[in-house]
């Protein structure tokens, strides 16, 4: 996880024109501030923590792995095959007095079944294959309905997961500023700015510790500063379906 937030910190536009590197314990001293250095220091298991988690119901799809997608009975199914790499698709319910409509968002094709003024599903699934495969989603996949195609359709089966512990990653971000001020003035010191990105980059999944100013003699050269930060990815299982219960997963504070 610590790499991907690395690399998504790269394109921050709090951090434009701060030098980053991963995995060294300094950049090249002479390389003028600012820069920061990601020196990742070990990895250990935590927990668990209480949630369930919802896992996205898009299924992926290509030419040579359609996903069959079941209905109410055999002949309510749905076939639909990719056109493209890196296609999902998903039926979904989205409540009741709702006619048949189709989303696509990215590579992501939402099919929105038609359901009655009581919360019945109405959508078949010749009528749920035709409204696909005469939508925008048509050059993405295709549909077809499987049997007879007079069976109601469903939507996408959910699963959740269980946090069974948090898996720790802790990094020392080394920051390299010209002098105090560069560092810690507000709001637009390396420090502070640092924080906002790294915020946003790992989703609030992190813990910053207690940092320190560096007394290393690469510091000689300017203000250096060590902030540790763990970032947290949680370890998951899948419950089985007679478990799967609905649950809020509350989000972690603030940094500030």
């Amino acid at each position: 996880m610590p790499y991907l937030v690395y690399k998504e910190m790269l394109l921050a536009p709090e951090l434009a024109g701060v030098l980053q590197r991963f995995g060294s314990q300094y950049l090249e001293e002479q390389a003028s501030a600012p820069r920061i250095v990601w020196v990742p220091k070990g990895e250990k298991n935590e927990g668990p923590e209480v949630g369930d988690y919802p896992v996205s119901i898009f299924k992926e799809i290509t030419p040579a792995a359609p996903v069959l997608l079941p209905g109410a009975d055999a002949n309510g199914a749905v076939k639909y095959i990719g056109k493209v790499a890196g296609v999902r698709v998903a039926q979904e319910f989205m409540g009741a007095g709702r006619s048949e409509a189709v989303v696509v968002t990215g590579l992501d094709v939402s099919v929105r079944l038609a359901v009655d003024a009581n919360g019945v599903v109405t959508s078949t699934a010749t009528s749920l294959a035709a409204t696909v495969n005469g939508s925008a989603a048509a050059s993405l996949l295709t549909a077809y309905a499987q049997g007879t195609g007079a069976g109601l359709a469903k939507s996408s089966p959910r699963v959740k997961l269980r946090s069974i512990a948090t898996r720790v990653a802790l990094v020392e971000l080394h920051l390299f500023a010209d002098d105090h001020d560069a560092m810690t003035k507000r709001p637009g010191g390396l420090i502070n700015q640092l924080r906002y990105a790294l915020w946003r980059a790992a989703r609030g999944s992190l813990r910053i510790e207690d940092a320190q100013w560096s007394d290393d003699p690469v510091s000689q050269k300017g203000a250096a500063y060590i902030l540790p930060v763990n970032f947290l990815l949680p370890v998951l299982e899948e419950l089985p379906a007679a478990q799967v219960q609905t649950a809020t997963v509350t989000p972690p504070p603030e940094v500030v």
